[in-house]
């Protein structure tokens, strides 16, 4: 196989994005292809960012350039950064962009063509516009924390995951804006609201209070009509299978698989409505049996009969996977100070242009001189300068 260009190859994004969304946004571009300026600064406290053992992994194949936006001279810097990229990608509060003179309007007089992507918790307009939030406010107020959890408890918060759902909806996003730019030259702006990225997760549940005026309960691992659909302890510690039964055949292969005939003819489980409706019952027996079953026996057992079942995974069973290993979901790389450790790549595979980690995260600053000097055209005395004057910082 000829491996070609990246499907992002050519394109250059300045990252101003400092945490969870904006990072695994660009982090994605970059596995693309593209090339991701990281923008950071040691006036908003990196360090505490760079010691969360994701951000390591979020900072591959981008180049690391340090700005101080708050000295008077870097303003005009970034704007010529602009005029030669395809995309600003940040997620600082909204209007802060704008407050240090690099709104969309500024920003367009330097690159007609640039994209703007804005990602924020409630959007640049609104009333709660200059609410805070991070993931876990994402999820409760976009409505998926009411819905998860058990019915006898309470809402649960959803953190990385909201994080990574946001920053996966807006990088499509992106894509599809440098497309519009690529094929239109006009530039656009992306107003992302991550708490609306949760909202739209939850389609059904909205239909339901619109038409039938109620609010869906916490179900745990129940689903409406289907038993038995719950996860199982198994021998050992901390051990589960999950198993989720449907249709008829899959039921007559669990009493197999399980050697539990007599279950067949119970009245209780004779269908799929009176499973579900004696579901604590089936709960009972299943885990009664799977507490005597090693769970990756148990797995075998159950999917070899045609029971959709699998071992609830650890992290240490994800990383001891064959099959994720072989797929390429996991690398070898070196953080910023070329320290081995293994990170997750993309969670898809192109045919002709794979992903690939070719940059370890970068040092702050590490790629400064080869930015300002070899792509900006600074001469060396104005570099220096601008460090010694703290503007590079």
């Amino acid at each position: 196989m000829v491996v070609q260009q990246q499907p992002m190859s050519g394109f250059r994004i300045l990252d101003m994005t400092w945490w969870g969304v904006g990072p695994y946004c660009t982090f994605l571009c970059a596995l693309m292809g593209a090339e991701c300026l990281k923008i950071e600064s040691a006036t908003r406290g990196p360090e505490f960012m760079r010691r969360q053992a994701r951000m390591h992994e979020l900072n591959v194949n981008k180049l690391g350039v340090t700005l101080n936006l708050k000295h008077p001279k870097t303003l005009d810097i970034v704007k010529q950064l602009v005029a030669v990229s395809d995309a600003v990608v940040e997620n600082y509060s909204p209007g802060v962009l704008a407050r240090l003179g690099l709104g969309y309007s500024e920003l367009r007089k330097c690159n007609p063509s640039i994209v703007l992507a804005s990602l924020s918790a409630h959007g640049a307009t609104g009333p709660e516009s200059n609410g805070k939030g991070l993931a876990a406010i994402f999820g409760a107020m976009g409505g998926a924390s009411f819905i998860t959890g058990y019915e006898d408890g309470p809402p649960v918060e959803l953190r990385l995951s909201a994080d990574l759902a946001a920053g996966t909806a807006f990088c499509f996003a992106l894509l599809s804006a440098l497309y519009y730019a690529k094929t239109r030259g006009q530039g656009l702006y992306i107003d992302g609201a991550s708490r609306e990225v949760m909202s739209a997760t939850i389609g059904e549940v909205l239909m339901d209070a619109e038409v039938n005026h109620r609010d869906q309960r916490r179900l745990g691992n129940d689903r409406p009509g289907m038993a038995p659909h719950n996860v199982y302890r198994c021998a050992g510690e901390d051990r589960w299978v999950s198993i989720a039964v449907g249709r008829q055949d899959e039921w007559e292969a669990l009493c197999e698989a399980t050697d539990k005939r007599e279950w067949r003819t119970d009245p209780r489980f004779v269908d799929q409505t009176s499973r579900w409706l004696y579901k604590e019952e089936l709960d009972v027996l299943l885990s009664e049996w799977a507490r005597r079953q090693d769970a990756a026996t148990a797995v075998e057992t159950l999917q070899r009969k045609g029971v959709p079942a699998t071992e609830c995974c650890n992290a240490r069973d994800l990383l001891g996977d064959a099959h994720l290993w072989e797929r390429g979901l996991f690398v070898h790389t070196q953080d910023e100070d070329d320290r081995a450790y293994v990170m997750t790549g993309g969670p898809w595979r192109f045919s002709q242009t794979p992903w690939n980690v070719a940059r370890r995260p970068p040092k702050m600053g590490e790629h400064n001189e080869h930015v300002f000097v070899d792509l900006l055209g600074i001469d060396r005395p104005s570099f220096e300068e601008l460090v010694r004057q703290k503007a590079l910082a």
